[in-house]
């Protein structure tokens, strides 16, 4: 796309054991989205870098990237995703202890993201902290809110990964303007590029939302979560799936 869509999981802590170490890992109550209606086509990128279509199609496998409308804000985007995955779950802003959002294009350099967007949703109470760290964000994120409900520190952690990358791509640059390739089998990969371009740190949660309205996001079905990231930095995780929400 490369403006990014955003989502957002909602996570709770299980039942305690004696001395408040919970019996079960962190769940996935929720997942939502909001992507921008604008778009960069394949066929307007070749044309400026002057290559063909097909060039890029062949390397990267996306014909558009979403684009947000000028003057739009992020912050506003990624709380309409936290509303939208708070009412999937159920769970009102004033519960929520934790709101983390991962992002390396914020609106501004302060305040940070986080506390914008709990101060919109009304989420009160609720810590917020922003996560940079470039396309592995989000899933630096989903183990840092992981780690405060299992720790017993938080029991509803709202995780928002969102992004505006064609605001920061260069467009005439060959080299970074198209991006991406991979040589997996398609059953086994959620493939969301084609139509949403680069996502960066939304396109782990994206590609979740995608999975699970396909139906892959079966009952005991483990998926696996990895992603790279300019800095150079990398991470990976599993997510094992429940029923109505997933073990993380």
């Amino acid at each position: 796309m490369l403006d990014e869509p955003t989502l957002a999981p909602v996570g709770h802590k299980t039942a305690d054991r004696a001395g408040g170490v919970p019996a079960q890992p962190a769940t996935i109550m929720s997942v939502a989205t909001e992507v921008p209606t604008g778009c960069i086509t394949t066929t307007e990128l070749a044309e400026r870098l002057g290559v063909s279509e097909a060039w890029i199609i062949s390397r990267t496998g996306i014909r558009e990237r979403r684009r947000a409308e000028p003057g739009a804000r992020l912050s506003d985007y990624a709380a309409r995703a936290g509303r939208a995955a708070l009412a999937r779950a159920g769970v009102a802003a004033s519960e929520l202890d934790l709101v983390l959002v991962a992002t390396l294009t914020a609106d501004e350099v302060t305040p940070n993201t986080a506390p914008i967007v709990a101060h919109e949703l009304g989420a009160r109470r609720a810590g917020a902290i922003d996560v940079g760290a470039a396309c592995t964000a989000f899933l630096s994120g989903l183990a840092l809110g992981s780690s405060q409900i299992e720790s017993g520190r938080a029991e509803l952690v709202l995780l928002i990964g969102a992004d505006f990358v064609t605001r920061i791509t260069d467009y005439d640059d060959k080299r970074s303007a198209p991006l991406l390739r991979l040589g997996l089998e398609p059953e086994r990969v959620v493939d969301c590029i084609e139509t949403l371009g680069n996502a960066s740190s939304a396109t782990l949660p994206v590609a979740l939302s995608i999975a699970e309205l396909e139906g892959r996001l079966r009952p005991g079905v483990r998926v696996l979560v990895s992603a790279f990231g300019a800095g150079f930095t990398w991470g990976a995780g599993v997510v094992e799936w429940g029923g109505e929400v997933g073990d993380i």
